[in-house]
C-alpha cells in the first residue's frame, strides 16, 4: 500500500527546523499532479522544490536542483529522504559517479554510500542526477519494483538548450519521474523565503481556459496546447449522437498540483458531473452513452470532447513515452458516426505512420470499421510483457 502524505511528510520532515538551502543553485519548480505526489518544501510563492512520491513498489524523492543533494546543510533532509526511501534499513546505497561528493556526506552522517554506475536490484535507493538518458528505463524499473529513487536537477537550462516547449515530454529527469506525478519545469524557482511546515503544504490548484480558439494553462507547454488543439479543434468536427451535438470547444482542463482526495472531489464540482443529461425522447440509450464521465487530472491529461455542461466524455493524455485516448462507453469504439474521431485518435497514437493496429477480440467490429476507411488492423488479444 503506497504511503499517505501526512505519514511519508513527518516522516521526511523529522528533526528539520529550518531550511539551508544553497545560495548559488537556481532551482526549477516542480509541477505534482495525481494523488501520490506530495510537496516537501514550498516556498512563500507556492513553488514546489522538494516533493516526494510513490510508483509501483517504490518510493522517490524529488529536488529540484541536484546541488541539492551535495549540499550539508540539506543533511537532515537527505537522511531522512534516505530513510524513507529504503526497502528495509540495511538495504545498500548507490550513488551515480556525477554526485560522487553525495558518498562522503552520506557516511560523514553515518551511512554506508557507494558509487554504482547505475541502480541494481541488491540496492535499496540509488541516488542520481536528472541528466541521464541512458538510465530512463532502468531507474523506472528499479522504482517499480521496490527500489527507493532521490534524483534532483533543474530543467530551465535544458530549456533554453533544446525548446521550452518539450520540457514535460522529453527533459531526462521528467522521463522518470513524471510516472509517479512528478514533473521539472522550466520556472526558476524563487529561493527567497521558506518555512518549514508541520503539515503537508498547500500549494496552488492550476486552471486552464478557453480564450478565443486557443486554450491556456500556466505549465501547458506549447507542444501539449498544440496536441489539444490538432485533435479537439482542427481534426475533429462536431459529433452528433441521437439527437444531440457533441461541442468540440475545449471549455477547461484542471491541472491538479495537491496530494488529496479531494483533489478528484474539486474537478467533479467543476465540471459539474453531478448533474446527469436526460436522454431525448425516443433515445432510451443516450443516458448510458453519457453516464460516465471523466476528468482528466494533472498536465497530461485534457478533453477531447465535452458535452454543454462541461462533462468529459472523450478524454486523451500521455504515459511515459506514450499516447492514451479514452472514451467512455466502449459503444463510441464501434459507432460508425465516431469514425472521423476515431481515425484521428489512431494517427495521434501511432509512434509511426506504419505501426501495425491490434484490436481486442471484444471489440471486433472495430476492424472492419478502419479497414472501411483504408486503415488496416487485426484481432489481436491482449499480451502483457
Amino acid at each position: 500500500m503506497a504511503p499517505t502524505p501526512d505519514a511519508a511528510f513527518e516522516t521526511l520532515m523529522n528533526g528539520v527546523t529550518s531550511w539551508d538551502i544553497p545560495k548559488g543553485p537556481i532551482p526549477s519548480e516542480l509541477l505534482l499532479i495525481g494523488e501520490a505526489a506530495f510537496p516537501v518544501m514550498v516556498n512563500d510563492r507556492g513553488q514546489v522544490l522538494i516533493a516526494a512520491s510513490s510508483y509501483g513498489q517504490g518510493r522517490l524523492v524529488v529536488m529540484s536542483h541536484e546541488g541539492y543533494l551535495l549540499h550539508a546543510g540539506l543533511a537532515p533532509c537527505l537522511l531522512n529522504a534516505v530513510g524513507w526511501l529504503r526497502s528495509s534499513p540495511g538495504a545498500p546505497i548507490g550513488v551515480h559517479p556525477s554526485l560522487a561528493s553525495l558518498v562522503n556526506l552520506l557516511k560523514g552522517s553515518g551511512l554506508e554510500a557507494q558509487i554504482e554506475p547505475e541502480p541494481r536490484e541488491a540496492l535499496g535507493v540509488y541516488c542520481t542526477s536528472a541528466y541521464s538518458n541512458g538510465l530512463t528505463a532502468r531507474l523506472v524499473q528499479f522504482v517499480k519494483q521496490g527500489g527507493g529513487l532521490l534524483i534532483g536537477g533543474q530543467a530551465w537550462y535544458w530549456a533554453s538548450q533544446h525548446g521550452h516547449d518539450k520540457v514535460l515530454s522529453s527533459f531526462p529527469g521528467n522521463q522518470v519521474t513524471s510516472m509517479a506525478g512528478v514533473y521539472f519545469t522550466d520556472i526558476h524557482g524563487d529561493r527567497s523565503h521558506f518555512k518549514v511546515s508541520k503539515k503537508v503544504p498547500k500549494i496552488p490548484l492550476h486552471v486552464g481556459f478557453l480564450q478565443g480558439e486557443h486554450y491556456y494553462c500556466p505549465h501547458f507547454s506549447e507542444e501539449k496546447t498544440r496536441d489539444m488543439e490538432l485533435i479537439s479543434n482542427e481534426l475533429i468536427p462536431a459529433l452528433e449522437v441521437g439527437t444531440w451535438t457533441l461541442g468540440t470547444s475545449l471549455l477547461c482542463s484542471v491541472s491538479v498540483m495537491a496530494c488529496n482526495s479531494t483533489c478528484s472531489e474539486l474537478c467533479v464540482q467543476l465540471l459539474d458531473q453531478s448533474d446527469q443529461i436526460q436522454p431525448a425522447k425516443n433515445q432510451p440509450g443516450f443516458k448510458a452513452l453519457v453516464k460516465c464521465g471523466k476528468c482528466p487530472i494533472g498536465e497530461a491529461a485534457f478533453p477531447v470532447i465535452l458535452n454543454d455542461r462541461g462533462q468529459v466524455l472523450i478524454a486523451a493524455s500521455s504515459y511515459g513515452q506514450g499516447r492514451l485516448v479514452i472514451m467512455s462507453p466502449k459503444v463510441y469504439l464501434l459507432h460508425a458516426g465516431l469514425a472521423p474521431c476515431l481515425l484521428n485518435a489512431v494517427g495521434w497514437l501511432r509512434s509511426s505512420p506504419g505501426a501495425p493496429i491490434g484490436v481486442h477480440p471484444s471489440l471486433g467490429s472495430l476492424v472492419n470499421l478502419l479497414k472501411g476507411s483504408g486503415v488496416e488492423a487485426q484481432i489481436e488479444p491482449l499480451q502483457l510483457s
